[in-house]
């Protein structure tokens, strides 16, 4: 076989897969719902029969009220039982939703209690029913003598009470008698 005709014949094979990379999509691209508002210096509480359970804070809100939904952007979220902050959560961005009083949380979630017990994972939601923390991401979890990691979590607010879903890393300075 010639040099041209070996050129055409491997040309005519790569020919489908160009035109497949360089067609352009024909499925109808997704429209996103613009806010019904936004609002700068977001404050909103979440209470029971008077009782705080938990103060936001957002540099910026949209609400979409379709949905039933508020995108934060920057939460602080301040943890309240008896009436006193027990934890603090900061992140990148979250969700708040209308109906539940849920919360989510993403990028950089830290939650930290007054006994400088510190929560470290990407993302998490406040069941807000249940009253307790839960994610499937990564996590570390980190105190004045000991550094636990582990997959996945379930715990209330204050982080007295955690479980990790998977097997524990870690290092304690504790000496078990």
């Amino acid at each position: 076989m010639d040099l041209l005709g070996e050129v055409m014949r491997r040309f005519s094979l790569l020919l489908p897969i160009l035109f497949l990379f360089c067609q352009k999509s024909s499925a109808p691209k997704e429209e996103k719902t613009p806010p019904s508002q936004i609002t700068f210096s977001l404050e909103m509480e979440e209470s029971i029969s008077g009782e705080r359970l938990y103060r936001i804070y957002a540099e910026k809100s949209l609400l979409y009220e379709e949905k039933g939904e508020i995108a934060v952007i920057e939460p602080r979220v301040y943890f309240f039982t008896d009436g006193r902050v027990t934890s603090r959560l900061t992140a990148r961005e979250g969700r708040v939703w209308l109906k539940s009083s849920n919360l989510l949380a993403k990028g950089e979630v830290v939650v930290a209690t007054e006994d400088s017990t510190y929560l470290f994972t990407d993302s998490l939601i406040w069941n807000n029913s249940e009253q307790r923390i839960e994610t499937d991401a990564r996590v570390k979890i980190k105190n004045r003598s000991s550094v636990l990691e582990g997959e996945g979590l379930i715990a209330d607010a204050n982080l007295s009470q955690i479980t990790i879903k998977s097997p524990i890393e870690g290092k304690s300075d504790y000496e078990f008698k």
